[in-house]
């Protein structure tokens, strides 16, 4: 029997360089004083969460979304998502992986996989210098930024005939930006979507993968508003 290709993420396998998502807009936007918001932010990020998992079920609080996996998928846990994609910690408690996002990493707090691996969802967070619920946070312009970037780095990492673009889809019921993708990686047909979440100065990269066909909307519509 012939072995089903473990799909990846696409932004996943170029993990090395996660964190170049909206990195461009890395700096304090100009006009906001990171003095004038420094209480405001311990306010609202002192309740982040990396979630929780219950069974096939991921909850978290802090961006307000939740999912239930079908039976056909699994929600792997930190071991498992260290293990596919391939991030060796010493330590992967919840509190560790908190510290490591608070200094800067970006790191995966939700990994979800069809069984015959031919689908994915997964849940990056990045610690940004800067309120992101701020009116000089430009949302469209950071996911510009971002589609730039990715047309840069995912050539690097074995990925042909690419395109990306942004677009407007639903997420959780709202009509947002977002990243999509289409290329051929190892003779595949591979897509994936990324949208995005934020609160205080933490953003949640929200990414869903298929091959053969683009199944990524569907699997971002699991995810309801917690």
């Amino acid at each position: 029997m012939r072995k089903r290709l473990l799909i990846p993420s696409i932004l996943a396998l170029g993990f090395s360089a996660f964190s170049f998502t909206g990195c461009s807009l890395m700096d304090t936007p100009e006009g906001m004083s990171t003095e004038q918001t420094t209480t405001t932010l311990e306010d609202v990020d002192k309740d982040f969460s990396i979630g929780t998992r219950d069974g096939k079920t991921y909850t978290n609080d802090f961006f307000g979304l939740k999912l239930t996996v079908a039976d056909d998928w699994t929600l792997l846990d930190e071991n498992e998502i260290a293990k596919i994609t391939s991030t060796v910690q010493d330590n992967i408690s919840d509190e560790a992986i908190k510290e490591s996002i608070n200094s800067g990493d970006t790191r995966f707090i939700m990994y979800a996989m069809k069984n015959d691996k031919s689908q994915n969802v997964n849940i990056t967070v990045q610690k940004l210098p800067y309120r992101t619920e701020s009116a000089d946070f430009d949302l469209n312009a950071y996911v510009d930024s971002s589609v730039e970037q990715t047309k840069e780095l995912l050539p690097q990492n074995g990925f042909e005939d690419l395109t990306v673009e942004k677009a407007n889809i639903t997420f959780l019921s709202e009509e947002v930006p977002a990243i999509k993708i289409k290329a051929k990686y190892k003779g595949n047909d591979i897509y994936e979507t990324q949208v995005y979440r934020f609160k205080g100065s933490y953003m949640a990269s929200i990414t869903a993968t298929s091959s053969g066909k683009d199944n990524t909307q569907n699997s971002l519509n699991v995810f309801v508003k917690q």
